[in-house]
């Protein structure tokens, strides 16, 4: 087992960079307890932030987030005994802070809080079941997952859409037959009378055709 305190001497492993330990606890970005490390030269990834929240300080690409396991603590010489300390932003079962309110909280906190805040906290973490994760690959893995589902939740609206759609034809379907049904009695129904109108415009020419041949009859008497 491993014991990491703030401001620990540690070399990153499989990697040729050493640096001190600014940062122990866990963060808005992944699951876990992370070690945030300020390197001895420019071959980290960040400046101790990370999308916007503020873990540590040091300079661009200086910094680095690792598991436990990818750090291996280093033997402190007597002579470096002497070396800056590396205040911790947040403590380990802490939030996150944004960047913007970190420097009016600093600023507003007494020498005596501050150097409380110093204070070096051990934490002891067993290597063999400390996961050995990349935080920009469990943001990748993230980053896959959204894609999936946003792309599953399209294809259900694309579904809803084809099912609506096929709804909608159906009924216009249906009303177009019994549109069509209406027009066919409407038809028939106009047919009849205007047969009924012709029957009733042949007995009427045969009236006054009898008629007519009566009064024939009178004027010849």
């Amino acid at each position: 087992m491993d014991t990491f305190n703030i401001n620990d001497r540690v070399n990153i492993i499989g990697k040729k960079s050493t640096g001190t330990i600014a940062f122990i606890g866990t963060t808005h970005f992944s699951d876990g307890l992370w070690i945030g490390v300020i390197l001895d030269g420019p071959n980290g990834r960040n400046n101790g932030s990370y999308d916007g929240t503020r873990y540590f300080k040091c300079d661009k690409n200086h910094g680095i987030f690792v598991r436990p396991c990818q750090v291996k603590k280093l033997q402190v010489k007597s002579s470096e005994t002497t070396r800056k300390h590396y205040p911790n932003y947040l403590k380990c079962d802490s939030s996150p802070t944004p960047i913007g309110k970190l420097k009016n909280n600093t600023d507003n906190i007494s020498p005596k809080k501050k150097k409380r805040d110093v204070k070096l906290k051990s934490i002891t973490i067993s290597s063999e079941t400390t996961k050995d994760t990349d935080p920009k690959k469990e943001a990748g893995e993230n980053k896959e997952k959204t894609k999936d589902s946003k792309i599953g939740f399209i294809k259900q609206l694309l579904s809803q859409d084809v099912e609506s759609s096929s709804k909608e034809k159906g009924t216009k379907f249906i009303k177009a037959n019994k549109q069509d049904s209406d027009l066919k009695q409407m038809i028939s129904k106009t047919h009849k009378e205007l047969n009924e109108v012709k029957a009733y415009v042949a007995d009427l020419d045969r009236k006054i055709k009898l008629l007519k041949e009566i009064s024939l009859k009178e004027n010849n008497l």
